[in-house]
C-alpha cells in the first residue's frame, strides 16, 4: 500500500553565497509558502492505517512560520536552508522517529500550483 500525504507550510530561510548561487537575492532574508508531500510505502496496517497522518504533519508543521536555517541548526544539521535539504531532514525524521523505510519526500519552494512549480524530490 502507498499513503501520500501533501502539507503547506511557510518559513523564511537565507542562503550562504556562492558562485554556484545565480539568485543572489536569496543571500538575503527571505520567506517562502512551501509544499511538502510524503509518501510511504507499507504493507503493513496498524489500527487499519499505515500511519495516523497527523504524525507526519507533526514533523513538518516544525517549520511552519520558522527560520529554516534555526530549525535545522537546532536540531543538528549544519547545512545550507535548501529545499533539498529540507527533503532530506523530513525523510530521515520520517525513517528514524516513525521507523519507516519506503520513503519518499518532495518540497516545492514557493508553490505557485503543480504546473508553474518546480520539486526536488528525495
Amino acid at each position: 500500500m502507498q499513503l501520500t500525504f501533501s502539507e503547506f507550510f511557510h518559513a523564511s530561510h537565507t542562503l550562504p553565497d556562492s558562485e554556484h548561487l545565480v539568485t543572489k537575492e536569496c543571500v538575503r532574508l527571505h520567506g517562502h509558502t512551501y509544499l511538502a508531500r510524503v509518501t510511504i510505502e507499507s504493507d503493513e496496517l496498524k489500527a487499519g492505517m499505515i500511519i495516523d497522518f497527523k504524525a507526519i504533519k507533526d514533523i513538518i508543521k516544525i517549520f511552519d512560520h520558522q527560520h529554516v536555517n534555526d530549525v535545522l541548526k537546532e536540531y543538528g544539521w549544519e547545512k545550507e536552508a535548501t529545499a533539498e535539504n529540507i527533503a532530506l531532514f523530513v525523510k530521515n525524521r520520517i525513517m528514524t522517529d516513525l521507523k519507516f523505510k519506503n520513503v519518499s519526500v518532495s518540497i516545492c519552494e514557493g508553490y505557485k500550483g503543480d504546473e508553474l512549480s518546480s520539486w526536488v524530490k528525495v
